[in-house]
């Protein structure tokens, strides 16, 4: 009845695995083990960017509802110039910034992998 989710039906299969982790870890009292064994069976994926992507996405939301909500006579303006810069940055912007991202991997790959495990709940410093 509904449209599919986005998940295709082998991950939806394989979830199967995480419920028996977790049913073996909550009958076992070692909550402070099931994050670690989660990760390691692939329960958490992190692309680091698409974390990127996300954190410059709310700082410029942020900046451009706010710009919204004070210039109340503007409103409908703002609207359609947000909607065109929001095109232009997936498009245009997010491609030039994935290849830097690629770039400069080698540079940054210690703290990407500190951060992919504060992510995943394994060092949570």
């Amino acid at each position: 009845m509904l449209p599919a989710a986005g998940v295709s039906d082998e991950e939806i299969a394989g979830s199967v695995k995480y419920g028996e982790i977790i049913e073996k870890h909550f009958s076992a009292n070692e909550l402070e083990t099931l994050q670690p064994d989660l990760v390691k069976n692939g329960a958490v994926e992190i692309r680091p960017f698409l974390v990127r992507v996300e954190k410059v996405g709310n700082k410029i939301f942020t900046v451009w509802s706010n710009l919204i909500i004070r210039k109340k006579e503007k409103r409908p303006l703002l609207i359609k110039f947000f909607k065109v810069y929001l095109m232009a940055a997936i498009w245009i912007i997010s491609p030039i910034v994935l290849v830097f991202h690629i770039l400069l991997a080698p540079l940054l790959s210690s703290k990407r992998r500190k951060q992919k495990e504060y992510l995943q709940g394994i060092n949570l410093k």
